[in-house]
């Protein structure tokens, strides 16, 4: 029912600016509708092939739908534009993580924490893999 609401939001806006058609992709991502927001996302970035915004949403999607290549090379898009940003690392430890790379994702939460060390999803992720190969006292370091 909401992916039908969403499609009729759409339709009565096509022209609508890259700010909503962002937020369009989120919300079609929160509805499950993976395609959907992967769609925009190409969209998006078929206009504008530097948007950071539009690489991250495509990252999300691609992780949502297990697409892990397609995760990864729109996670590097990110980095390679904007190489602080850190919700595309985290994004991309949690990739890793999904892949059972345990090193690459616990070296990705790292990059996280070097630029928010508050980060609290980041400090936690990061505590179970290491408790999950028993060094919990690794994950406190």
């Amino acid at each position: 029912m909401l992916a039908e609401l969403l499609k009729k939001v759409f339709r009565a806006q096509p022209d609508s600016g890259p700010q909503a058609r962002l937020q369009l992709g989120y919300t079609r991502l929160l509805a499950d509708d993976v395609k959907g927001a992967i769609e925009i996302a190409g969209g998006l970035l078929s206009d504008d092939p530097a948007s950071v915004e539009g690489h991250l949403l495509m990252a999300r999607a691609a992780s949502a739908g297990k697409q892990w290549k397609t995760a990864l090379e729109a996670n590097e898009r990110v980095l390679a534009l904007h190489p602080r940003r850190a919700d595309a690392y985290y994004l991309r430890g949690m990739v890793h993580e999904e892949r059972q790379r345990p090193e690459e994702a616990i070296a990705d939460f790292d990059r996280v924490l070097a630029i928010d060390a508050g980060h609290a999803d980041a400090l936690d992720r990061k505590g179970g893999l290491h408790d999950a190969r028993g060094g919990f006292d690794l994950a406190l370091g």
